[in-house]
Order: structure tokens, then sequence, then C-alpha cells
């Protein structure tokens, strides 16, 4: 069983937290919010969805990977890679950086969420939680 704790936190989300694994910085485990059957299904239809686009999509680069479940003392965890920065970082959500950052360039934030969302129809790509916090 793989043992979470707060210091591995990461974010969260309405159903589910997110952790990095405590052991490959190069994963994050996705476990509902205390047995919460919102969580489950959240991270069932995540998996289900992924696979679905992997299915159509097999050589795609630009998504975290699922890994399948892993149990861990806070719940049945989903396992995906970790999206990190250049700088080895993970990375921020939109979100945070409009609301956080001080030097937010908007400009480029709506220039590359237009560039993704166009790539994301030219490939027939459907994603499954599309949202500024994601």
């Amino acid at each position: 069983m793989l043992e979470l704790n707060d210091k591995l936190f990461i974010n969260h989300g309405r159903t589910r937290v997110c952790h990095e694994h405590p052991s490959d910085s190069s994963l994050v485990v996705k476990t509902p919010f205390s047995d919460d059957e919102k969580g489950y299904l959240s991270n069932a239809n995540e998996y289900k969805a992924y696979y679905n686009l992997i299915g159509h999509h097999p050589r795609l680069s630009c998504i975290s990977h699922c890994r399948g479940y892993i149990e861990t003392n806070r719940g049945k965890g989903l396992l995906c890679e970790s999206i990190r920065d250049y700088n080895g970082t993970i990375s921020k959500s939109i979100w945070d950086i409009i609301l956080y950052k001080e030097d937010c360039n908007l400009d480029y934030i709506i220039q590359v969420t237009a560039d993704f969302c166009e790539y994301l129809q030219s490939h027939d790509i459907f994603i499954f939680d599309i949202n500024l916090k994601n």
C-alpha cells in the first residue's frame, strides 16, 4: 500500500486530491476525498476517457498518461504522469497563474489556450475535464 501524506499534497478539485508519488516524482496519485463515492467515480470516468482517447490516438505526447489504479492509505488512487514545467517544477494551473502570479501575461495565456483548443479540435480529441484548474 502506498503511503501518502500532507507533504506530498499538490492540489485538489471538487471530488479528488492530487499528491506527488512518494518515490517517483514523475507520477501523481489522485484520490477521492475521504472515501467519497464521487471521487471514485471521477477516477473511473477519467480512466475510461483516457483509454478511449488512447484507443483513437495512441501516440499522444501532450497529455498526462494514466498508469492505472494503486491502493493508498487514502483510498484507491489513480496513478498518472506528473505535468511539469521546463525547470522541473509541477506546473501551475491556468487558474493559479491568473489568480496568484503578479507578472501574468494574459495575452500569452489566451494564445496558448487557443492553440491548444485548435489542436484538440483538429485531431478530434475530447478532454475528460477541461477547466482552468486542470
